[in-house]
């Protein structure tokens, strides 16, 4: 880089902020078809650690779907051609064999990492009862079911809050290296409607995107970032959060639990 794009960058960064990085790279992702999808590979080639922070999760959506799942028979051509693209992707062989054989949600791949001894540590918004579009108590609970370490940030609590004031973001972090910014839920609301998994063409109807009425939810629009490289270990958010908050378990009681150390 040129002394003048080392100053550039200088004057133009927040003193005490995060590092200018030039050695990372970012991709926009448009709509949970693509952004899921690859979200599920990288959970997938995980080998240290999956940290999320969410403003709601259900743990058993369908991240990947149709024929991105499975696209034909064994030994079709279609079959192999997905499995050669998995392989190119760098998925393992047995992770292969569970993309093939499993219903890739968002708690099977979590569990399956935390079996597979990946650190999966979870923050979820405890959004109040009157204002809440998932359940953060049945997720913690379907999380914790499969190892993964769930908290709950009721730091948004409290009459120095608003009552609708929340934990908003949505971000997945892989390894150090990957990180997944934006904004989208690993969503699908209460009454089985806005089910954030799309594609570009927001089909009216989808047999990929039905509920337990057989209705196809309303189309969702939206986009993320996958940030490559260093700078992907450089989002503070999780940990800022998780000092913050108070963790909760199922009973409301505080879970003895230094967040300093779980998300470190």
């Amino acid at each position: 880089m040129s002394s003048t794009n080392e100053q550039q960058l200088k004057n133009w960064w927040a003193e005490g902020d995060s590092p200018v990085h030039a050695d990372s790279q970012v991709a926009y992702l448009v709509d949970a078809h693509s952004t899921f999808l690859t979200m599920c590979r990288h959970f997938l080639m995980a080998r240290q650690y999956i940290y999320m922070a969410a403003w709601g999760i259900t743990p058993t959506m369908e991240l990947v779907r149709g024929t991105d799942q499975r696209a034909g028979p064994d030994g079709s051509p279609q079959q192999e051609a997905l499995l050669a693209e998995l392989r190119e992707e760098g998925l393992q062989q047995p992770e292969i064999d569970f993309w093939c054989s499993h219903d890739l949600t968002v708690q099977a791949v979590l569990g399956y990492m935390v079996s597979k001894g990946v650190e999966v540590n979870v923050l979820i918004w405890a959004s109040p009862e009157h204002f809440s579009h998932d359940d953060p108590k049945k997720a913690h609970e379907q999380l914790t079911q499969v190892g993964v370490s769930c908290i709950l940030d009721d730091s948004a609590k409290g009459i120095l809050h608003h009552p609708i004031e929340s934990l908003h973001q949505k971000i997945a972090i892989v390894d150090g290296t990957h990180a997944f910014v934006g904004g989208i839920d690993t969503l699908i609301e209460l009454n089985g409607d806005f089910d954030r998994w799309d594609t570009h063409s927001h089909h009216y109807s989808s047999p990929l995107r039905r509920n337990k009425e057989d209705h196809t939810p309303h189309n969702w629009h939206d986009a993320h970032a996958l940030i490559e490289g260093p700078a992907a270990g450089h989002c503070p958010t999780l940990r800022k959060r998780a000092e913050q908050c108070a963790p909760l378990c199922l009973s409301g009681e505080p879970v003895p639990l230094d967040p300093c150390i779980l998300w470190d």
